[in-house]
């Protein structure tokens, strides 16, 4: 295991950082770590602009490292290079992220073993982007599953963040208020530009109504990240379209294997639609959610291709 800080640690360590976010630009490991190429990193390496190394050297003990030109240590865990990253870098919430094309022509250039051993990964990730960008949109007889933008701001929030009925058998919890729903749809732009995450639009109104998605978690073997749509369009079968439309994602473009689906032990309408798919319990598992502590039990669901294959020829029949 490379390093000592998960996401959630260098996130703690970021929010406590006294620069203006928009001045700093997450660099190699640490951005690796946020774009699930690496699961931990030994320490922050930040891209600053002048204002953002001001405004570090006001806050902190700064020094410039030895034999490093515009390189500064900031604490024992950061170090900074005064480089405001322009043209190299990409949107991550209110800060950046080192753009992965540019961050994978410095691996190239590295002579040190370490950087040698990352190529691998980063190319593995830029490959997987292709075909999140080839396969950007997604369409069901009533619905659109597309990537998040800007715009959607009032629908999703209205629609799901902000109601929190539907967070009681979920991980996420409601927005507190506008200024946190326009930083959670940053991140989720960034997310969904890089994984196989998507909005729910209905075709009718063109609004957005849920989102959805699935991840890679080994070679060929397929997890949910949830389906979450909006209270008033329950009870219409809209979660069996979308549910069909990511078992055709994983399995008939993706080469899959096997989807694993879970779910909260207690939110029945979740497990009987996967159910209702084909999909067969496979356990369950003590679990504490974070944000509140709450104990729960997280069910856990298979669908084998060959059985997955076996039910859609026999509708189709």
């Amino acid at each position: 295991m490379e390093g000592r800080m998960n996401d959630k640690e260098l996130g703690k360590l970021i929010s406590d950082l006294k620069v203006d976010k928009g001045e700093i630009t997450l660099l190699s490991s640490a951005a690796l770590v946020f774009r699930g190429i690496l699961q931990n990193a030994g320490d922050l390496d930040l891209g600053v602009t002048e204002k953002g190394l001001e405004q570090l050297k006001q806050n902190y003990d700064v020094k410039e490292k030895p034999g490093n030109p515009n390189w500064y240590i900031v604490s024992d865990k950061v170090e900074c290079v005064l480089d405001d990253m322009e043209g190299r870098k990409e949107k991550f919430g209110d800060m950046y992220l080192q753009d992965i094309d540019n961050y994978l022509e410095y691996l190239k250039g590295s002579n040190r073993e370490k950087d040698k051993a990352r190529i691998p990964l980063v190319e593995n990730y830029i490959h997987r982007r292709e075909y999140v960008r080839k396969y950007a949109t997604i369409e069901t007889p009533r619905l659109i599953l597309r990537k998040a933008k800007e715009s959607d701001l009032t629908d999703i929030n209205n629609n799901i963040w902000s109601d929190a009925s539907l967070a009681t058998n979920m991980l996420w919890k409601p927005n507190p208020d506008l200024e946190t729903a326009k930083r959670r749809l940053s991140y989720n732009i960034f997310l969904h530009n890089n994984n196989f995450s998507y909005f729910i639009v209905l075709k009718e109104t063109n609004q957005v109504i849920g989102w959805t998605g699935i991840h890679e978690i080994e070679p060929h073997l397929f997890e949910d990240y949830g389906i979450c749509i909006a209270t008033r369009y329950h009870g219409q079968g809209l979660g069996k379209e979308v549910m069909t439309a990511l078992e055709d994602l994983a399995f008939e473009k993706l080469g899959g294997e096997k989807f694993i689906y879970t779910c909260f032990s207690t939110n029945k309408q979740s497990s009987g639609l996967c159910t209702s798919l084909g999909f067969t319990y496979k356990s369950s598992t003590p679990r504490v959610r974070e944000h509140d502590g709450l104990n729960y039990i997280l069910d856990t669901y298979e669908l084998e291709y060959d059985k997955y294959k076996e039910l859609k020829n026999n509708k189709i029949k």
